[in-house]
């Protein structure tokens, strides 16, 4: 199994809620390899879904477990928005697994995206040392 990008986010989103994160969306856009899985992994976890009125994609809504609330929709924005009870807001963007033909066309990025990633890290990681 591919590991796509709704995937990903999914499960960043429920780590988050591990970590006491209780409103989550989820911006997955229905162009993304396998949206549905979204809604596959939230049930599979215990959430209850509502689906969202106006939309034609059946992933797309809330869903809510005793923990938290995850609403998932079908538009652009950050890929994962996650807000905490004490009112820290984490905000992030995910890449899932190149698809074969992006690395044969040169069109992958995910090394760069990784690399970033990682330098990113450091540096956060950086800066809460010298506090």
């Amino acid at each position: 199994m591919r590991i796509t990008e709704p995937f990903i986010k999914t499960h960043l989103a429920l780590w988050l809620v591990s970590r006491g994160a209780r409103n989550i969306t989820l911006s997955v856009d229905g162009a993304e390899p396998s949206p549905e899985i979204v809604a596959d992994v939230l049930k599979g976890h215990g959430y209850s879904h509502q689906p969202a009125p106006r939309s034609i994609a059946k992933w797309t809504g809330e869903y809510v477990a005793s923990s938290a609330r995850i609403v998932v929709v079908s538009r652009p924005g950050f890929d994962v928005d996650a807000t905490f009870r004490d009112g820290r807001r984490c905000v992030a963007e995910c890449k899932g697994e190149p698809t074969p033909s992006g690395v044969k066309a040169g069109l992958d990025l995910t090394a760069f995206y990784t690399g970033l990633g990682s330098s990113l890290l450091l540096s956060v990681a950086s800066i809460q040392c010298l506090k």
